[in-house]
């Protein structure tokens, strides 16, 4: 059983332990920056310093997972992986055994959680994150540090560059560029390559000024 060290202790961390024994890996504990270490240990497993955290649990010997979200455009994770590399860590992913894929290409540190789809000939880079149900078609190029929420549709012969966030059932559709660091929000249609750092947003929902109860359904 391969042993691994999970870097961060949101509750995000704690469910990836779950995925990573069920996927017969062994978690031995969690790591932070040391000034976040204000926790001796989460469900009976030590939590350590970062920076001592090549001495306990030396990168011969174990992989790191990089346990973070989308902070700062998903910066911060890569600034982890980073610091995982240059210690000499093997990144470890995590791919749910229901994701489905065809000549899929897939960097180091990403995950991948249930009922992801990928099309033929996908190329994706490391450290990037697909939540429950992203579909992702056929062709697409997607770089690193990315972030995808639920049910993100992404079309055919996309190219998706570096820390982007796409927001819950957003739609993109096929041939455009998604250039770094743009954030799609939640139920948003893309139907054109966007510009670096750029914001979109959809329309959004309107409250009536009635009662459920007083519709007639």
């Amino acid at each position: 059983m391969k042993s691994v060290v999970i870097f961060g202790t949101s509750e995000y961390a704690r469910m990836m332990r779950e995925y990573l024994l069920s996927d017969d890996l062994e978690v031995v504990a969690f790591c932070v920056d040391r000034q976040y270490l204000d926790q001796p240990s989460i469900d009976s497993l030590p939590v350590v310093a970062w920076d001592e955290t090549p001495t306990l649990y030396p990168p011969e010997s174990h992989s790191l997972f990089i346990a973070l979200g989308y902070t700062n455009m998903n910066g911060l994770r890569e600034q982890k992986i980073n610091e995982a590399i240059e210690q000499g860590y093997n990144l470890q992913s995590y791919i749910h055994p229901s994701v489905i894929h065809t000549n899929l290409t897939i960097g180091d540190g990403c995950v991948c959680l249930e009922g992801v789809v990928f099309g033929n000939h996908c190329q994706i880079g490391k450290g990037n994150v697909f939540q429950v149900g992203v579909c992702v078609a056929h062709n697409a190029f997607i770089g690193d540090y990315n972030f995808f929420a639920p049910a993100c549709a992404i079309a055919g012969d996309v190219t998706i560059e570096n820390n982007c966030f796409l927001g819950t059932n957003c739609t993109v559709r096929n041939g455009i560029t998604i250039q770094n660091k743009t954030l799609i929000g939640a139920g948003c249609y893309v139907d054109k390559s966007t510009d670096p750092e750029s914001v979109w947003v959809p329309q959004r929902s309107t409250t009536l000024q009635t009662n459920s109860s007083d519709l007639i359904i």
